[in-house]
């Protein structure tokens, strides 16, 4: 990534002394001017949010908060910031569930971090019976947090490791998961300076171990499943392990045209059929 120059720095500076705090992080004049838009809107205390941004703090955990469908999904250290991308999936996902037959859905939200998909698909499913699970205690208080937050409840929250937790999966119409799934050696080469210093590896760093988890424990007891992927072999690692007799498979790309859900149901069922006709693409 080329650097800025000294010179860019200043001309942005003598516009706002604040925008030339922010360039260096933000990387585009523009980026600069609408960050510091949001945070003079937030309420924010506005030169210690800036001091905040120029040492490289995510935006979301120095305003508190990032917005996810209808929600505010309060964002603190230690626990995933929500991104658009799984914004965009979860989205699309209440929305079919919301026109099927199936009124009242079991769902398991794995790897639930700020909480932000469970309370999404509560929200669009309210008589939907859902569970929100993760291994971290700090991602654990702060999905207590948000329901509270968003006015949103009767969704059940359990700390669990699930590689490790040899208590039996939970039976669901539907298992959601936006699992660790960056490898450690593109972590290394490609993840931004902001993100490797402030957001957890925990929630970040993995390869196929949650999608073997899915396939080795969670099918036997879900109709359904949504996961999301960083790279295309994850998906193709799930549709090569599972059964073509009894499950479709597909893939679901995001607007930038990235691979960035592997999702499957039960070829059999007919409601689901209908359910994610036109989700993504199968691949069998």
């Amino acid at each position: 990534m080329p650097r800025i120059s000294p010179a860019m720095i200043r001309k942005v500076a003598s516009y706002d002394p604040l925008l030339g705090l922010l360039l260096p992080v933000c990387r585009t004049a523009e980026a600069a001017r609408q960050e510091l838009h949001w945070i003079r809107n937030e309420g924010a205390s506005v030169q210690r949010a800036c001091a905040l941004r120029a040492r490289s703090v995510p935006l979301q955990y120095v305003l508190g908060s990032q917005p996810f469908g209808e929600l505010e999904i309060l964002c603190k250290r230690n626990v995933l910031i929500p991104r658009w991308e799984t914004e965009e999936w979860a989205s699309e996902l209440a929305a079919r569930w919301q026109t099927s037959r199936v009124t009242a859905p079991t769902v398991v939200d794995l790897c639930t971090g700020t909480g932000c998909v469970a309370l999404l698909l509560k929200r669009a499913l309210p008589r939907a019976q859902v569970t929100a699970i993760d291994c971290s205690p700090f991602a654990i208080a702060l999905v207590t947090k948000n329901l509270h937050h968003n006015d949103i409840r009767d969704v059940t929250v359990l700390q669990r490791d699930i590689l490790r937790d040899d208590r039996p999966a939970i039976a669901a119409d539907l298992v959601v998961c936006n699992p660790p799934y960056i490898p450690r050696d593109a972590f290394v080469r490609d993840v931004t300076t902001s993100v490797k210093m402030y957001e957890p590896r925990l929630a970040l760093v993995a390869d196929k171990e949650f999608y073997t988890n899915l396939c080795d424990v969670w099918l036997r007891h879900t109709r359904s499943f949504v996961y999301e992927i960083g790279d295309i072999s994850q998906a193709h690692f799930v549709a090569d392990r599972i059964s073509a007799t009894t499950w479709s498979v597909g893939i679901r790309r995001d607007s930038n045209g990235k691979p960035r859900v592997v999702y499957g149901f039960k070829t059999d069922d007919v409601q689901l059929n209908k359910l994610y006709d036109g989700f993504g693409y199968l691949v069998r």
